[in-house]
């Protein structure tokens, strides 16, 4: 995993269309949010990038009015798609407006820092003004999964938000 890999377009879209798929039954008045640690913070972050956009990568729009996005040490795929936000005022409208919170510890051996600090760096640039980047010092992955499974005692949010968490 690095900022150079190769970045599966198809993958990232049918995983990011199971999700909306999931939510899209819920009703108008329902706050719709995506949270996710590793790689499903990665298919938060990337319907965080489809919701600004009102599109899939392939070019489908994108279904539901997502409401936040929440990231646990994980990193936005496909960041040059994020180039394509400032092309329309209704994509920058969206994009600022989104509230997403991104955390990351310090010394993640699995999803580097780097990865999370520039997919951070790399959103705000592009017009997600609403975003929160934490940093974890000294935190390892195990202090925030047992197995690979989030232990909510490690993270503390300082937001309330109505997230489907999946």
């Amino acid at each position: 995993m690095s900022e150079d890999a190769c970045d599966d377009l198809e993958g990232l879209d049918a995983s990011a269309t199971h999700v909306a798929n999931l939510l899209i039954s819920e009703p108008d008045d329902v706050k719709l949010g995506i949270a996710g640690f590793s790689m499903g913070a990665s298919v938060a972050l990337y319907s965080a990038a489809c919701r600004a956009l009102g599109q899939y990568g392939n070019g489908n729009r994108y279904p539901i009015n997502l409401s936040a996005a929440v990231s646990l040490s994980g990193w936005l795929p496909c960041s040059s798609n994020l180039s394509r936000v400032g092309a329309s005022q209704e994509a920058v409208r969206r994009a600022s407006t989104l509230p997403v919170l991104l955390c990351h510890g310090q010394v993640d051996d699995v999803v580097e820092y780097k990865l999370g600090e520039k997919s951070a760096q790399t959103m705000y640039s592009t017009g997600f003004q609403n975003l929160t980047f934490r940093t974890y010092n000294g935190v390892e992955r195990w202090a925030l999964s047992a197995g690979h499974k989030l232990d909510p005692s490690g993270v503390r949010f300082h937001y309330s938000l109505d997230i489907a968490l999946l």
